[in-house]
C-alpha cells in the first residue's frame, strides 16, 4: 500500500491519506492498520480517544496525534511501512502523492479537516475593517436584509463581537467551548460564524412560510444548545424569528440566559431538559408536538438518534404539502449512514455559505424535510428511552399493611384489628381486692 503522511505545523499530529480503493477494501479502516505498526501511536491513539481531544477523520483522510511519539521515530515507522512523511504544512492542505512509485489508478480521496487555531491566526483579525467586509459580502451575497435593528453592517459586526466577548468572559467560569487556546478569534471564527452561515436558509423557509395562516411567526428550535450555538448568534440577528433552546445541564442553560439577556435578545426561550420528553403529556403535546419550522442541531449525536428524538417535533402540513413541512437543519462534519444520505436534500459546506475562498473547514449543513426526518427515524431502530417522573418514597405509613393473600415474614409487625378479640392468655382471670 501507499500511504501519503503530512506532519500538521503544529507537529501534534500527522495527517495520513490512503489510495481509497486500498480504504474500502480492508475492514477495519485503514487508520487501525496504520497505528497498530507501533506501541506509540497506539498509545497516543487510544489517549486521544479517551480524552474526546482531536482524533478526527473524514473519508480517506485521518490525523494521528503525537502525544506520545517522537517525530523521528514516526518518520522511521511510516518509511518502513511504505509511507512518506512530507514537509510540515498546515493540516487543511489536501494531500496528494508524488512518490514515483505510486499507482496512477489509486486516487487519493482526501478532504479537509475542522478548522484549528493555527488557522484562525492566519485569518483576519476580527476587528478588523477587512473581517467587517467580509461579513459585509456575505450579506449582499445571499441578500440578507438588513433590519431595522440591524440597518448597518457596523451594528451587525459589533453584535457579533460583543457576542463573542461575552462568551470568552462565561467561559472563564463555566466550561461553554473548549477552553484550550480560547480567545475572541477561536470564539469568532469556530463558533460565531458558521451559526450566522445558517442565516440564508432560516430566511428562505421563512419565506416559504410567510403564506402559510398558521404559521405567521417561523418557530425555531435548538437541541443541544450547549454554549448558545447556533441559535444565539442566530436570534441576535433574526429578531422576528422565535427561538427555543434546549439542552439537559441547566448551568450551560443560565449562562445562555444570561448573555441573551445582556445583549438584549428578546426572541429566545430556554428549555431545560431532555428534548425527547418535551412532547410527552397533554401539556408537552399542546406546546411542542408538531409546532416547530425548523430543527437545528450541531453535533449533537449520531443523526439517525438525532431524528428519532426530533422527528415529533417537526410542523407537519395538514393539507399533505411537503414544502411547507419542517426542516432539520443539522452542522456536521465527517461521514454519514447510508439512512442519512439516502435522505439527504441539500449537502452544503459552511465554507461556501461563507463565501470563502479557501477550504477552511470539513462542516457542512445537511438539511432534511419533515418526512425525511421519519424515515430515518424508522430505520434507525432507535429507541426513546424517558424518563418518568420519580416516584414517592413510602414512609412507615404503610408498614405492617398486608394484602389479603399476602403472608408476613417471620416476626414482621402486623397491624392489629379491632374486631378481632385480644389474646392476652388470661381471660379467667379475677382481681381480688384486700
Amino acid at each position: 500500500m501507499m500511504m501519503v503522511c503530512t506532519l500538521s505545523k503544529n507537529m501534534r499530529s500527522i495527517i495520513v491519506s490512503v489510495p481509497r480503493m486500498f480504504a474500502t477494501a480492508f475492514t477495519p479502516p485503514p487508520q487501525r492498520l496504520l497505528i497498530s505498526t507501533s506501541r506509540s501511536i497506539l498509545q497516543g491513539y487510544n489517549d486521544c480517544r479517551r480524552r474526546r481531544q482531536s482524533f478526527s477523520y473524514t473519508h480517506n483522510f485521518y490525523k494521528v496525534p503525537l502525544s506520545t511519539l517522537s517525530i523521528s521515530y514516526a518518520q522511521q515507522q511510516i518509511h518502513q511501512h511504505g509511507g512518506s512523511l512530507q514537509s510540515i504544512v498546515p493540516i487543511t492542505t489536501k494531500l496528494y502523492s508524488s512518490s514515483p512509485t505510486s499507482n496512477n489508478n489509486e486516487q487519493l480521496y482526501t478532504s479537509s479537516s475542522s478548522t484549528t487555531n493555527d488557522d484562525i491566526n492566519e485569518m483576519a483579525d476580527p476587528y478588523s475593517e477587512e473581517a467587517k467586509a467580509n461579513l459585509l459580502n456575505f450579506y449582499k451575497h445571499h441578500s440578507i436584509p438588513l433590519t431595522d435593528h440591524n440597518n448597518d453592517i457596523e451594528i451587525v459586526h459589533n453584535k457579533l463581537l460583543r457576542l463573542s466577548e461575552e462568551v470568552l468572559d462565561w467561559n472563564t467560569r463555566l466550561n461553554l467551548v473548549s477552553r484550550k487556546d480560547c480567545t475572541v478569534e477561536v470564539v469568532y471564527y469556530k463558533h460565531v460564524l458558521p451559526s450566522i452561515a445558517l442565516l440564508p436558509l432560516i430566511l428562505k423557509k421563512q419565506q416559504q412560510s410567510s403564506d402559510d395562516s398558521m404559521n405567521e411567526t417561523l418557530n425555531v428550535i435548538e437541541v443541544g444548545t450547549g454554549g448558545g450555538f447556533p441559535g444565539l448568534p442566530l436570534a441576535l440577528l433574526l429578531p422576528k424569528v422565535q427561538f427555543t433552546l434546549v439542552d439537559s445541564i441547566q448551568k450551560k442553560l443560565k449562562a445562555v440566559s444570561e448573555m441573551a439577556a445582556e445583549l438584549e435578545i428578546s426572541n429566545i426561550r430556554i428549555h431545560w431538559g431532555r428534548v425527547e420528553e418535551m412532547y410527552v403529556g397533554k401539556e408537552g403535546r399542546a406546546k411542542h408536538y408538531n409546532k416547530y419550522n425548523i430543527v437545528l442541531g450541531r453535533s449533537v449525536t449520531a443523526l439517525p438518534r438525532f431524528c428519532s428524538w426530533i422527528s415529533d417535533l417537526l410542523y407537519k402540513d395538514t393539507n399533505g404539502y411537503e414544502e411547507n413541512d419542517g426542516n432539520l437543519i443539522y452542522i456536521i462534519g465527517g461521514d454519514l449512514e447510508d439512512v442519512v444520505t439516502t435522505n439527504i436534500v441539500k449537502d452544503i459546506p459552511l465554507d461556501t455559505l461563507l463565501q470563502r475562498d479557501e477550504v477552511i473547514s470539513d462542516k457542512r449543513a445537511v438539511i432534511f424535510n419533515a418526512c425525511n426526518v421519519e424515515e430515518i427515524a424508522m430505520e434507525s431502530d432507535e429507541k426513546i428511552i424517558r424518563r418518568g417522573s420519580p416516584s414517592k418514597k413510602k414512609g412507615n405509613q404503610n408498614r405492617g399493611r398486608v394484602g389479603k393473600n399476602k403472608k408476613l415474614a417471620k416476626g414482621a409487625w402486623s397491624r392489629k384489628q379491632n374486631d378481632v378479640k385480644k389474646e392476652r392468655g388470661y381471660d379467667e382471670f379475677k382481681r381480688y381486692e384486700f
